[in-house]
């Protein structure tokens, strides 16, 4: 059996955490720092790949998340990630829904979302 070096991350990303101002990410450099459900993998990539974050948590609590989270980032960053691995080099972590405070539907589909992002990843 092939030994495997597990890699502890290190620094942590999370979510838009109350921005003070508008993060450098944006675009459109308007006033407004807020950011949409769209433009989180973004955030994402950019904690990966400017910061240089080991691990970004992609949270499902009390609110809507991208369940195609992981197909974006490999889709329109797949040169990056093949260089640095989801898993090995670099972490995207699940911040799960409590059960008992949350409607079922955002566990379950963040349950699917890890499932199907193992299987796209080996493809």
């Amino acid at each position: 059996m092939q030994k495997i070096d597990r890699k502890i991350p290190n620094i942590m990303g999370t979510q838009h955490p109350d921005n003070a101002g508008v993060p450098f990410f944006k675009s459109d450099q308007s006033k407004n720092p807020f950011i949409t459900a769209y433009k989180e993998v973004d955030e994402a990539f950019n904690n990966f790949a400017v910061l240089d974050t080991d691990e970004y948590m992609w949270d499902w609590e009390g609110k809507h998340a991208d369940a195609a989270v992981i197909d974006r980032l490999y889709s329109e960053h797949y040169d990056y990630f093949k260089k640095h691995q989801l898993g090995r080099d670099k972490f995207l972590t699940f911040r799960l829904p409590n059960i008992w405070e949350e409607k079922g539907y955002s566990l379950m589909q963040a349950m699917a979302t890890m499932l199907s992002a193992e299987d796209f990843a080996r493809d």
